[in-house]
């Protein structure tokens, strides 16, 4: 069966590339709508993928570290960028556009790597492997997918 941290680093492989896609986008268009069109969905995405990992990974760890510091800092990230994103998408110069989505971007590429190299490997270590995979099946309940 598929863990939370696995479910959760699929969703990142999914984001590179999405953002890869964006990036290209702040590049080579000149709409401020294109840009502002095609953002839209990701920072959708972003926000659900942070609501169910707020829920799912950072509740259960709470749950058995209390008020560490790895997932308050974690979901304070979160605000941050869902804050960035809005404020980027709200946005109606092209290079205002280009400067808040592209930092926005870098902020989320960053906090990708911290939860691949702290958070989840703190998550393998402080939770037990079937409430990883207990997680992982709500992941895949709320996202509506089938494990077998």
């Amino acid at each position: 069966m598929m863990t939370i941290c696995q479910a959760l680093l699929g969703e990142h492989a999914v984001f590179y590339r999405q953002f890869d896609f964006l990036e290209q986008r702040l590049r080579d268009e000149t709409d401020v709508k294109s840009i502002v069109d095609a953002a839209r969905p990701i920072a959708e995405a972003l926000i659900s993928h942070a609501e169910i990992e707020n829920e799912l990974l950072l509740g259960a760890l709470e749950g058995v570290l209390g008020a560490n510091s790895l997932p308050a800092s974690v979901k304070q990230e979160h605000e941050d960028i869902d804050l960035g994103l809005a404020d980027a998408l709200k946005c109606t110069e092209l290079e205002e556009l280009r400067e808040k989505l592209s930092y926005v971007l870098g902020v989320v590429r960053g906090h990708f790597i911290m939860e691949e190299e702290a958070l989840f490997v703190m998550s393998r270590e402080a939770l037990p492997p079937e409430k990883l995979v207990a997680l992982g099946e709500q992941w895949a309940q709320m996202r509506g997918v089938t494990l077998r």
